[in-house]
């Protein structure tokens, strides 16, 4: 081990610590903050010694030991400005900000030193959330928690070993519109029938309709379409939307009273509340009998439910959807309630089997070989091939051909 004490010229003849634990470690140069050689060398032997107990794991790292008596809400913000200082979308980083807010509240979590599994575990047992939401809130915490490992302020992950929450086997809480429903919707809504419409015929999400500019909206007459900038779209690619006619027509009616730049103002998009009533107009049920709704992202799922409908493929469905995997197309945006499974098979070739002579030909019985017996009505009881019954079921009496052995009486073969 080195240890040693230097001056600093620099600061005024400050000493300096000087000291290495093993061979091959590197030297630390700790700052003493005092001229007095016996001090200094008392603060080199503390700073000595706590290395030492740190180097064998008796204590945490120092700025582990630091972190973990300060507030977790004073992490938390250090941890969302770093999101934004590295270009997350800012709509992404408040809805991360404010997830784990409310999870540090439910968990009684007011310190670092808090974080536990148990803790989580005790809220996601009694929260009442959805199985989805309860892995969002999950992911959102790993994120925190490997921010803080990496930043060394958290020695190891206290979460590692929680498992998610299987959502194979989850009930959909969401539904598509059927055309039916949609039409009587937009009928009784007013103006906030440009929107819905929209939402239904592009898969638009609510943030890139909320954010759609009419510099993005090209209605001319060779192809209406809009285009989603890179920084409003989820996957943060910029693409190219082909508007269904009647989007078209309908965001042409609303361009000609626009006076915002935003598509459709600074007021937004209808929030649910909005949505209910007018639903509740319309005659439509929110809830279905089991369970699943129908809020603003249902108007996603009623696009690729109606593509689907309506003969397009998954692969294409896909790219309209722009998804990156067609499982997330078919397991969270079809709703299969809508698909007829009786008209589904009414379209498969038919083969005509039950016409087709030699094929009839198999179910006959071959010549020389005769068809079974009807039981009769009133046998003779002092035949031989009388019903031998011991009481528990009836024996058909008769004779019985044997294709081996020719025809054998019944009843002989039972007392025998």
């Amino acid at each position: 081990m080195i240890q040693r004490l230097v001056k600093d010229s620099r600061r005024g003849g400050e000493y300096r610590g000087v000291y290495r634990l093993t061979p091959d470690a590197e030297l630390v140069r700790p700052r003493l903050h005092t001229r007095d050689k016996a001090v200094a060398w008392q603060r080199l032997r503390v700073i000595v010694a706590e290395a030492e107990r740190e180097d064998v794991g008796l204590i945490p790292p120092a700025q582990q030991r630091l972190s973990a008596g300060r507030p977790l809400a004073d992490h938390l913000a250090e941890f969302t400005a770093e999101l934004r200082s590295v270009g997350r979308d800012s709509m992404y980083v408040r809805c991360v900000g404010w997830r784990l807010g409310k999870l540090f509240l439910g968990c009684s979590w007011m310190m670092l030193s808090d974080l536990s599994s148990s803790g989580f575990l005790a809220w996601r047992s009694g929260c009442g959330l959805s199985p989805k939401s309860c892995n969002d809130y999950l992911a959102d915490l790993a994120h925190f928690v490997r921010w803080l490992v990496k930043r060394g302020r958290l020695g190891a992950d206290p979460l590692g070993e929680i498992e998610r929450v299987d959502t194979a086997r989850a009930e959909h809480y969401r539904r598509a519109f059927t055309p039916d429903e949609l039409r009587r919707l937009v009928s009784v809504c007013g103006v906030r029938a440009v929107p819905y419409l929209v939402a239904a015929l592009t898969g638009l999400r609510r943030k890139e309709l909320g954010a759609l500019r009419w510099d993005d909206v090209f209605l001319s007459d060779g192809g209406a379409y809009v285009l989603v900038r890179a920084s409003i779209a989820k996957n943060a690619k910029r693409s190219r939307i082909d508007l269904h006619p009647d989007a078209a027509a309908a965001l042409g009616l609303l361009r000609s009273r626009a006076t915002d730049p935003l598509v459709f103002g600074r007021r937004g998009l209808p929030d649910v509340s909005v949505l209910k009533a007018d639903l509740a107009a319309a005659g439509v049920r929110f809830c279905d009998d089991l369970g699943r709704r129908l809020d603003f992202h249902s108007f996603r799922a009623t696009f690729a439910t109606m593509l689907v409908t309506c003969g397009v493929t998954i692969p294409l469905t896909q790219q309209l959807m722009r998804h990156s995997d067609f499982k997330q197309t078919q397991k969270h945006y079809t709703d299969a309630g809508q698909f007829s499974a009786a008209a589904a098979l009414q379209l498969l070739p038919r083969f005509a089997v039950v016409d087709d002579p030699d094929f009839r030909g198999h179910f006959a019985f071959p010549a020389g070989q005769n068809q079974s017996l009807a039981v009769p009505e009133s046998p003779d009881q002092n035949s031989d091939q009388a019903l031998a019954n011991s009481g528990d079921c009836p024996v058909p009496a008769g004779t019985v051909t044997d294709s081996q052995n020719g025809s054998e009486n019944w009843g002989t073969r039972i007392r025998t």
